[in-house]
């Protein structure tokens, strides 16, 4: 029986902004014919969407995948699928909605370590250009949330190197959890690396392998940092990847209650990436509870395998209570050496998140309490989740921190003063050189809200807004002048009286232009979530 009684779904499964949406087209292909896999026709919208973007995606990481392919392929077959990386990785392990990202956040505010990306997990087979291109233009298109929980999210904020694995090769159990519910005991043993055939295991750690030897290819001397909660049960692999020497963990763990009510919200909200119905509430909760409770099991059957100084386990509640405390003890446990600049990033990115709580439900939370399964006891007891949670401390203030109220009118002047800047450059350039350049829309709002957001620090709805009109400003002020030099100036130098109703006419046959109008869209979207992001911001 459900918990409650879900409204009648909609005929038609509208499109939303898929985690698979620059997966190539071969990686569909896997998902939606191995096995086959029938959609309903209420779900062809929003697979033709996926489809339509999938086709961008594999436009743009093809020259890349095809340049690196083979390199790849020769050096996976010389080091034996290991990676060679002296600096090691720092592997963040706890099951689904157990605080594995604000603690990934945390980590992250340590400059020397390198994090893959949303702009990378999401278009694997890319690499540096690709890559690059990506980060901005994903800005307009991504949310600055995500959908499950309302943490700060966009294409250069840390990401689940598992998301990469499923975009290369569906070689995650991320199809049969978010996309095809159906699937899911089959795609199960991709969690857990366990039942899996010949093929499938070195299709997981050729892809796992290739993507993290880009990452470490970017990072040079820099240790990895790595999330995603099924490597919880894979730590025998990781060490086999990485070294049994060179991989470090911390293990977080959170209130079972908590943690099975959170996965059934999350599953629920992320409804909208399946392509078939989802299944009830009563299958949700027993898939959580008994994934959960054979996921911690692996992680503790595994734990005599990692070498002493080697791996650090904590508490989510003594986190959120003390999080510089944590940090620091945990420092300490991995022989990590804790920096003042550690301190004042991390204090900063406290600083930024403390109004936010994790949605909960009182009632739902007594209902799960009702029915917590005995299978779950052993976490509780195991990490002393039956212990009250401590004291919370007061984190540390941001040294030299301004406050958005101290200097309300930096960003704003700041802003405009950098309008009235590229407006100049922009006619300048088409002075110079005869040509319209209607593509400048684009880098101009980029640098208008880049401006706004480093001088206001934190950002606003009313700054985003302020942002995308100051763009839309700028291209239409120059735009007239612009239009005059490159067709007048150009064709008929000489030309001393211009018709100012035919030059209108011209300026507005390319202001409407498909390209032009895209063009203007990305400017005054990509200014709008810049000058609006929220105040946590990616190392």
């Amino acid at each position: 029986m459900n918990d409650a009684s879900d409204p009648r779904p909609s005929p038609i499964a509208f499109p939303y902004p898929h985690f698979m949406a620059l997966a190539p087209l071969d990686a569909w292909a896997r998902l939606l014919l191995s096995p086959p896999l029938p959609v309903k026709p209420r779900y062809w919208l929003r697979l033709a969407a996926g489809l339509g973007t999938s086709l961008l995606g594999t436009a743009i990481t093809l020259p890349e995948r095809l340049l690196l392919g083979p390199w790849l392929t020769m050096s996976y077959q010389t080091t034996g699928g290991a990676l060679d990386h002296a600096p090691g990785a720092l592997i963040i392990l706890g099951y689904f909605r157990t605080g594995t990202t604000h603690l990934h956040y945390l980590l992250n505010c340590d400059s020397r370590f390198v994090t893959p990306r949303w702009a990378q997990v999401t278009a694997p087979q890319g690499f540096v250009a690709s890559w690059m291109f990506l980060r901005l233009f994903l800005v307009p298109f991504l949310a600055s949330r995500r959908p499950q929980d309302d943490v700060a999210f966009g294409p250069d904020w840390p990401a689940e190197d598992d998301f990469a694995c499923h975009n290369w090769a569906c070689a995650s159990s991320l199809r049969g959890r978010l996309v095809a519910p159906s699937r899911y005991e089959s795609d199960r043993r991709f969690h857990f690396l366990d039942g899996l055939t010949a093929g499938e295991i070195e299709r997981w750690r050729y892809v796992q392998w290739a993507f993290l030897r880009k990452i470490t290819t970017l990072a040079r001397r820099r240790p990895l940092l790595l999330k995603s909660p099924s490597h919880t049960a894979r730590v025998p692999e990781l060490q086999r990847l990485l070294g049994r020497e060179h991989a470090r963990f911390i293990h977080i763990s959170r209130d079972p209650v908590d943690v099975v009510n959170s996965n059934m919200a999350m599953l629920k909200r992320l409804a909208i990436y399946h392509l078939e119905d989802p299944p009830d509430d009563q299958t949700l909760r027993e898939r959580v509870t008994a994934e959960y409770a054979q996921t911690e099991k692996a992680y503790l059957e595994s734990r005599r395998l990692i070498p002493p100084g080697h791996v650090h386990e904590m508490r989510y509640e003594d986190l959120r209570a003390d999080p510089i405390g944590e940090m620091q003890a945990a420092y300490r446990a991995l022989d990590l050496s804790w920096t003042r600049e550690v301190e004042q990033n991390a204090g900063a990115y406290l600083h930024s998140v403390r109004d936010y709580r994790p949605a909960s439900d009182a009632n739902a939370r007594r209902r799960a309490m009702a029915m917590l399964d005995e299978r779950l006891e052993f976490i509780a007891d195991t990490f002393g989740h039956n212990q009250p949670a401590p004291t919370p401390a007061e984190p540390p203030k941001p040294a030299g921190e301004t406050s958005n109220q101290d200097s309300p009118w930096r960003a704003w002047v700041g802003a405009a003063i950098a309008a009235i800047v590229l407006g100049l450059l922009w006619h300048g350039t088409v002075r110079l050189t005869l040509n319209r350049y209607d593509v400048f829309a684009w880098p101009v709002g980029i640098v208008i809200g880049a401006v706004a957001l480093r001088l206001a620090r934190a950002g606003s709805n009313r700054l985003g807004w302020f942002c995308a009109l100051l763009t839309l400003t700028v291209a239409l002020a120059v735009s007239v002048p612009n239009t005059r030099w490159a067709y007048y100036k150009r064709y008929d130098p000489t030309r001393q009286h211009v018709n100012w109703s035919d030059l209108l006419v011209s300026t507005k046959q390319e202001l409407f232009t498909g390209m032009s109008m895209f063009l203007l869209f990305m400017g005054g979207a990509t200014a709008y979530r810049f000058g609006s992001r929220p105040p946590i911001r990616p190392n």
